[in-house]
């Protein structure tokens, strides 16, 4: 494989994983009503899937940005978004 080629690869790549951080990050901004940094309880109660596993995920009290992105890769969090 040319390095041309390699480097086509390598930025498609990089350009999928930036789109889906952006898509994780939007998703993160519209449940942190009140633009604290976290969402609660009570905010996690506007997306089903994570009021139901929030008590699992969620580190005292409060879900950070990169626990939210964790929970929308794993299993529940996908079948959340379908």
């Amino acid at each position: 494989m040319s390095k041309f080629a390699l480097l086509g690869l390598m930025l498609v790549a990089g350009g999928a994983m930036a789109a889906e951080a952006a898509a994780t990050n939007a998703d993160f901004v519209k449940l942190d009503v009140n633009k604290d940094g976290s969402i609660d309880k009570q905010e996690a109660a506007a997306n089903a899937a994570l009021a139901k596993t929030y008590d699992n995920v969620a580190k005292g009290g409060k879900l950070s940005e990169a626990d939210f992105a964790s929970w929308q890769k794993s299993s529940t969090g996908q079948a959340a978004q379908k």
